[in-house]
């Protein structure tokens, strides 16, 4: 019931990596330049950083959840502090899908077709999404609250 590649074939799956791959990188340094002045979007920006690597490379996911703990602490603390709902269900979604079914509860094959079916992948790319959207948040917040000569510098 798994399709490499999603069924495309070997030369349109690397283009699909790559092109996806440059774009998220974009995405992390446009924000990153955005925030650069902003230190709660620099900690957001931080936490983003890690699951980009687990995304860019599949030497990082024996680190897997260690790699994504300061994106999901972070989740955790702005769930807490704004009660958003939205928050709360994309962190009650990657653990039902991603942390809870681990190979311990559910043993190695259920561990491994959810990888394969993309759904640990697809859950990465959601939370570095929200990271980057958050980090840009941040540095809008930032800039909102400075001073106007505080700007120029």
């Amino acid at each position: 019931g798994v399709w490499p590649g999603l069924g495309l074939g070997g030369d349109a799956v690397a283009w699909l990596v790559r092109g996806s791959s440059v774009a998220l990188v974009a995405g992390l340094a446009v924000t990153a330049w955005r925030g650069r002045h902003a230190p709660r979007a620099r900690l957001w920006l931080i936490a983003a950083t890690f699951v980009l690597t687990l995304l860019l490379s599949p030497l990082s996911w024996k680190g897997h959840h260690v790699a994504l703990l300061p994106v999901v602490l972070l989740l955790l603390e702005r769930a807490v502090a704004t009660r958003s709902r939205a928050v709360i269900a994309a962190l009650a979604g990657w653990w039902l899908c991603c942390s809870l079914p681990g190979g311990d509860l559910v043993g190695d094959a259920m561990d491994e077709w959810l990888n394969s079916v993309y759904v640990v992948t697809l859950w990465d790319v959601a939370l570095l999404l929200m990271a980057l959207r958050l980090a840009n948040s941040a540095a809008r917040e930032h800039r909102d609250a400075a001073p106007f000569g505080e700007l120029a510098q």
